[in-house]
């Protein structure tokens, strides 16, 4: 059952008005023919990428760690397709959320589908451990049109962006959980139900292994790992991506990590790092270059980013 939402203070204060004209102006972008709305975000995000400065050296600061091979034209070049994929995301994110549910799930392609169909008839807690890549709201929509799903989440600073976002997510959501609700995720997991995780955030050293990503020691949260213990749960890794030319989208399913979790947390840590990295590597314009992965870095190691990334 989905727990009501509650309006945060002052929500028609003068200062959230631009929320609600983003939010308008999202919902009449949704409503754009596929193609055009492809066009829109691609032009918009060729534009950002020409002024944000600050992010556009933070974005080639990750793709210098992660692909010191390619020339920094190639990087550049990735740079630049990496806001037009956050720009096309943010639109398509307005379509999942307020478009015709029949008209995505003609786009959606699904890839290992029967994992998720074997996991779900053994009855136990399913935890889908998912990634950064842009595509990520679009993601949660599309598993919602296969079966019920939940999904963990930060809150935002601002409330009523934070609770706007969170009744959007509700439309195909059953609950989103948030750090404060992780009695509720055990109950829910406990219970059978599936629920969605991102692996790939930097929470700092503390509850965290240094695994490596793209070769580097790479702050990695354990915390998944003894969810899945205490739950008794299956970890289906999945990944979402864009399929441009074809203007398609493929929602891909793993095999269930095997010895997951085990007793060795960097091992798991790692195995499940391999595999975002082997994605990324198949579609960087599409991975979520733009916060600072690798800030945590073990102890007497010095910073990767400058004050300025």
């Amino acid at each position: 059952m989905k727990q009501p939402l509650e309006k945060p203070r002052h929500f028609y204060a003068v200062k959230n008005w631009p929320i609600f004209l983003i939010k308008g102006l999202l919902w009449l972008l949704s409503k754009l023919p596929y193609r055009l709305m492809l066009s829109v975000g691609n032009g918009l995000g060729a534009l950002i990428s020409g002024f944000n400065t600050k992010n556009n050296r933070l974005i080639l600061r990750n793709l210098e760690l992660c692909f010191p091979e390619k020339t920094l034209a190639e990087r550049k070049k990735i740079a630049k397709q990496c806001w037009q994929s956050h720009a096309v995301a943010a639109l398509e994110t307005a379509m999942g959320w307020w478009g015709s549910s029949k008209k995505l799930r003609k786009r959606l392609i699904v890839k290992g589908e029967n994992y998720l169909r074997e996991a779900l008839a053994t009855k136990r807690g399913i935890m889908l451990i998912a990634s950064h890549f842009t595509s990520l709201e679009l993601q949660g929509v599309m598993i919602s049109l296969l079966a019920d799903y939940s999904a963990t989440a930060k809150h935002l600073r601002n409330p009523v962006a934070d609770y706007e976002i969170n009744k959007a997510r509700r439309r195909h959501l059953q609950q989103t959980f948030f750090p404060e609700n992780l009695k509720q995720v055990h109950r829910n997991l406990q219970q059978g139900r599936m629920i969605g995780f991102l692996l790939d955030q930097d929470y700092g050293a503390k509850g965290s292994v240094f695994a490596p990503f793209f070769n580097i020691p790479t702050a990695t949260t354990t915390t998944m790992a003894r969810i899945a213990a205490k739950t008794n749960s299956i970890a289906i890794p999945t990944f979402f991506y864009r399929n441009t030319k074809e203007q398609t989208y493929t929602l891909e399913f793993l095999a269930p990590l095997e010895n997951y979790p085990s007793d060795d947390a960097l091992a798991d840590a790692t195995q499940f790092n391999q595999l975002i990295e082997q994605y990324a590597r198949r579609y960087p314009e599409q991975y979520g270059w733009t916060y600072r992965r690798f800030a945590t870095r073990p102890a007497g190691e010095a910073s990767l980013y400058t004050r300025s990334e």
